[in-house]
């Protein structure tokens, strides 16, 4: 299940830059997409679209890896113990799951 998690998670990645990058203008959006009226503040703060979705897009790799790499100390120290599997499957889950669900649906 953990590995089942991973996969989606790393399937899902290019789709949610590909959110991240593009403008909103029906709703409902997805977290951190863009709408019209964020655009013209990114652009008053002189930062592009494409930064925008990049730097979340890295953050969010980054949030989720860290939890990804816990689970896989934990597995090589106590993958014998129910405990330590329970806790992994729970990192690894927790951790991938917290990317905005609407990147994987139609842009």
């Amino acid at each position: 299940m953990a590995i089942f998690s991973v996969i989606i998670w790393a399937w899902g990645v290019p789709l949610r830059y590909a959110q991240l990058a593009t403008i909103c203008t029906a709703q409902p959006c997805g977290d951190q997409q863009p709408t019209p009226a964020s655009l013209t503040a990114f652009h008053g703060s002189g930062i592009s679209l494409s930064l925008h979705a990049s730097s979340t897009d890295t953050l969010e790799v980054v949030y989720a890896l860290v939890f990804l790499v816990l689970a896989a100390v934990i597995f090589w120290r106590a993958s014998q113990t129910c405990i330590g599997l329970l806790t992994v499957l729970l990192l690894t889950t927790f951790g991938a799951s917290q990317t905005s669900s609407g990147a994987t649906s139609d842009p």
